[in-house]
């Protein structure tokens, strides 16, 4: 006889951060000023909605981590949230610096398809196709929500 599997489905609602967590964060951040909780409190200001609240952490944890990509990436990404595109588009940039991330690439080429730059998003989407397609085997790159499904789906979608 077989047993049933529950299968449960997280939804987004579900995994956002409680103010309780923000709360203890925050107050971890501010007492040891360790770069690395200000980054994951900035992450969760940003899940729950409050992308100010996340750029303003992020500003001061890229200054303590200026080599570190992550930190730039997230605030490129808050800015984005927030419509702040050149500012997006600066933190981006900042982030490739060290680390030519093929998600990097792609967030950036929104950025600046949002600020009508299509000829270089294009230029992104194509470098991070390229990027995932060396790096991954080729039966993984058709998976759901990958780098390369998404830069090939940019690409087909803003041919001009």
């Amino acid at each position: 006889m077989r047993k049933s599997v529950e299968i449960k489905v997280i939804r987004e609602e579900d995994v956002r951060p409680t103010a309780e967590l923000i709360a203890a964060l925050r107050q971890e951040f501010v007492e040891g000023a360790d770069p690395w909780v200000g980054h994951k409190l900035a992450v969760a200001l940003l899940r729950s909605g409050d992308p100010k609240a996340a750029i303003d952490v992020l500003v001061q944890v890229t200054d303590q981590l200026p080599n570190e990509w992550l930190p730039a990436w997230s605030l490129g990404s808050a800015y984005l949230a927030d419509q702040r595109y050149p500012e997006a588009a600066s933190a981006f940039r900042t982030a490739l610096l060290t680390d030519d991330c093929p998600h990097i690439r792609l967030n950036l080429g929104i950025v600046l398809n949002n600020m009508g730059e299509r000829r270089e998003a294009r230029q992104q989407w194509q470098h991070a196709a390229r990027l995932v397609a060396a790096q991954i085997p080729w039966y993984m790159r058709w998976v759901p929500g990958g780098a390369y499904l998404s830069a090939r789906w940019l690409l087909l979608r803003y041919r001009g």
